[in-house]
C-alpha cells in the first residue's frame, strides 16, 4: 500500500514558467482589499486529518493545530475537509461511488458510508468550536440533496447548497462541509467528493485564496520519500491542458486521489482564484490562512498571459 507521502506528487509539469514573486504577492494583496464575503476557502485533507491507513483513525495533533490555525486567522474561512480514513473503507465495501447497480451496493452499506463521514465532520465541528471557532457542520446529501452521476451536481441542488453556505457565512458561522454519499438522480447512489465541493464552492463563493493543507509541504515532481525529490513551489496554470500527473492512490479511495486534488486546483486557479498547498503543523500553514504566500509551499495560480 503506498504511503501518505506518495499521495500529493506532480511527476512531469507542462505549464508557462511562473512569475516573480512579487507579481504574486502584488495580485494577492489587491484580492484582500476586495469586498468578498469570504477569505479563504480551505480543504483539510483525509490525509492530515487521518491515518488513511487505519480504520478510522484520527490525527489528533493535526485537527487541533488546523482549528487553531483557523481561529487566529482574522479571516472570513469556509472549511470543507476529506474523510480520510472515515468512509473510505465502507464505501469501497458497499460499492457505493458505483451506485445502486453494483451487485455489491447495500443501502445498509449507504448508511455506514454516511455515518462514517459524519462522525468525523462531528470531531471536526468539535475542534473548530474548543478552538473559539463558531463552527456549524453541513452535510451535503441533506444541504444539496441528489447528484446527477458522480461529481455532477444538478443547478437546484448547487443553488440549495451554497444558499445553505452563504447563510451561514452570513451569520459570522464558520460552515464545515465534507464529503458525502448523497441519492443520485441516475445510478441510485454517489460519492460527492471534497474536492469536487471544493471546485464548486470556490466557483460559487469567490474567496479571495483557495488552501489545500496536506501530510506533505506541497507539490512534488516524483513521490517525496523517492531521492531527489523536489518541492515544486509554483505552478502557472493555463488555458490549455493541465499538468500531466502520476500518482499512487490508496485501494480503499473511492474520491479519485491526488489526481482529483490536483485537478481541483487547477481548476480553481485557471478561473483566476490563487490556490496554495501546504503541510498541516507547520508555520507555512498558518501563513497561508493568513492570506500570506508562505516561504514552504506550492502556489498554483492563472498564468499571467491566461
Amino acid at each position: 500500500m503506498p504511503t501518505d507521502a506518495q499521495r500529493w506528487c506532480l511527476a512531469l509539469i507542462v505549464l508557462a514558467l511562473p512569475p516573480a514573486t512579487a507579481h504574486l504577492t502584488r495580485s494577492l494583496r489587491r484580492r484582500w482589499g476586495s469586498s468578498n464575503q469570504l477569505d479563504v476557502l480551505v480543504k483539510l485533507g483525509g490525509s492530515a486529518l487521518t491515518n488513511k491507513a487505519s480504520f478510522e483513525t484520527l490525527h489528533a495533533d493535526n485537527l487541533r493545530d488546523c482549528c487553531e490555525n483557523i481561529a487566529q486567522s482574522g479571516k472570513r474561512v469556509a472549511v470543507v475537509h476529506g474523510a480520510g480514513s472515515f468512509g473510505h473503507f465502507q464505501a469501497r465495501e458497499h460499492a457505493v461511488s458505483k451506485g445502486s447497480g453494483d451487485p455489491k451496493f447495500s443501502w445498509r452499506g449507504f448508511g455506514l458510508t454516511r455515518s462514517s463521514v459524519c462522525k468525523l465532520n462531528g470531531l471536526v465541528v468539535d475542534g473548530l468550536l474548543a478552538a473559539g471557532v463558531a463552527a456549524v457542520g453541513v452535510s451535503p446529501c441533506d444541504a444539496f440533496g441528489a447528484t446527477r452521476g458522480r461529481g455532477v451536481v444538478p443547478r437546484a441542488a448547487r443553488r440549495r447548497g451554497v444558499a445553505r453556505v452563504r447563510e451561514l457565512l452570513g451569520t459570522g458561522c464558520v460552515p464545515a462541509i465534507h464529503g458525502d454519499a448523497c441519492i443520485d438522480e441516475i445510478q441510485g447512489a454517489s460519492i460527492l467528493s471534497g474536492d469536487t465541493l471544493m471546485t464548486l464552492l470556490a466557483e460559487e463563493l469567490r474567496p479571495k485564496l483557495v488552501v489545500f493543507i496536506t501530510d506533505v509541504p506541497g507539490v512534488f515532481d516524483r513521490p517525496p520519500d523517492e531521492p531527489g525529490a523536489t518541492l515544486v513551489p509554483r505552478i502557472s496554470v493555463g488555458a490549455g491542458r493541465g499538468p500531466k500527473i502520476a500518482t499512487s492512490t490508496a485501494l480503499h479511495d473511492v474520491t479519485g486521489g491526488v489526481a482529483a486534488k490536483l485537478e481541483s486546483a487547477i481548476a480553481i486557479a485557471r478561473a483566476g482564484t490563487p490556490v496554495v498547498v501546504v503541510e498541516a503543523g507547520t508555520a507555512h500553514a498558518r501563513a497561508a490562512l493568513r492570506g500570506e504566500v508562505p516561504d514552504v509551499c506550492t502556489l498554483v495560480e492563472r498564468a499571467s498571459s491566461s
